[in-house]
């Protein structure tokens, strides 16, 4: 939620729900997994809010897991979008993500990623993330199916096609291990509907079988499972693209050939690029809008991709798979900046201008 449009809402002590870290059973701990999710988190689910916005302060004083190279941990707002439901959720994301980014390197970053009814997974990296200060999240349903973005107040992108406004929205942490540590808080949670804006009420849900503890008062919500290690900016390693055109390729290569063993296809049956800019890039094969707008190498690889982020929310389950997996790779600095998973037979990335095969 953008500060100039809603006044922060005091805790109110008076509504206190606390979901201590009770024993659980065996099989929900050992369920946190890429193909199955552990969430502590307060959410708007089935109260019928259908929110044409929503947006919370988030904050984290740790969030790590203890092998980046494989795993993650999020601590983020999810705006569930309205949309006929198809196999799996659609929905928009945003928050600080702990792990391996798809570039090949381990950082924490800002981020925004959707899942949409077209099938499409995308996800769009913003910036460098810090822990022990506090910043707002907040999507807006900004009409003709579109959902704007936003960090600390400022626009960041747009997730287009992605149905009329949002159906709930939920706030908290997301592992794919048990072997983490999350101390983080989401403050003023509000939404949006036609009777104007509201403060979240407590509501926790939390699968993970004891990992953390939750506690929810008012619009606030915390989970902790304990630090041993405070939070800090890990930015993925400076880099700088060489100018000769065979080592360019050779990089791009391994981009995708990493971006693809990160999506569960080790034998990818081609790998292409194509030189365009970040709005033309996704404009032309993803659809979503950002705001930046620097000259990207686009990476378009075939095979059989799925994104070890997209398990639908709460549910176990096959992880919805595509056949096209587009990485854009910053043309100055070699980092990724956004990557998405779709399903298409035609050739997209000719769209671009000339193609060059990496392999």
């Amino acid at each position: 939620m953008r500060s100039t449009k809603i006044a922060a809402i005091a805790i109110a002590a008076a509504s206190v729900v606390v979901t201590p870290a009770l024993t659980g059973s065996a099989d929900a701990v050992t369920a946190c997994s890429s193909g199955y999710h552990c969430y502590g988190e307060d959410q708007l689910e089935g109260n019928g809010s259908y929110p044409s916005a929503a947006g919370t302060d988030l904050k984290v004083d740790c969030l790590g897991v203890s092998d980046p190279n494989s795993q993650f941990a999020n601590w983020e707002m999810w705006f569930a979008t309205n949309t006929p439901q198809v196999s799996y959720d659609t929905w928009v994301e945003e928050g600080m993500t702990y792990g391996s980014l798809q570039s090949g390197q381990v950082g924490f970053m800002w981020y925004w990623a959707d899942e949409r009814p077209n099938g499409s997974y995308s996800e769009h990296y913003i910036q460098n993330a810090s822990g022990g200060s506090t910043t707002n999240v907040s999507v807006y349903y900004a009409g003709s199916n579109n959902d704007d973005v936003y960090l600390g107040g400022s626009y960041v992108g747009t997730s287009t096609g992605n149905g009329s406004g949002g159906l709930y929205a939920n706030a908290g942490a997301e592992v794919t291990t048990t072997n983490t540590h999350v101390n983080g808080s989401s403050n003023n949670f509000q939404y949006q509907n036609s009777s104007g804006w509201h403060s979240a009420t407590p509501n926790p849900y939390d699968n993970s079988g004891g990992l953390w503890s939750t506690y929810t008062s008012g619009s606030y919500l915390w989970v902790n499972t304990g630090c041993n290690t405070p939070a800090a900016s890990t930015k993925p390693e400076a880099t700088s693209m060489p100018s000769n055109a065979e080592q360019v390729r050779r990089i791009l290569a391994g981009i995708g050939r990493h971006a693809a063993s990160r999506t569960h296809e080790s034998k990818p049956s081609s790998i292409r690029m194509a030189k365009s800019t970040r709005h033309q890039a996704l404009s032309l094969l993803g659809g979503d809008k950002v705001n930046g707008n620097q000259a990207v190498y686009a990476v378009q690889l075939k095979g059989t991709f799925s994104s070890f982020r997209r398990a639908p929310q709460h549910k176990k389950g096959r992880i919805p798979a595509g056949n096209t997996l587009t990485v854009l790779v910053d043309a100055a600095t070699g980092q990724v900046t956004d990557w998405s998973i779709t399903n298409t037979s035609a050739d997209t990335l000719t769209r671009l201008g000339p193609v060059t095969t990496l392999a």
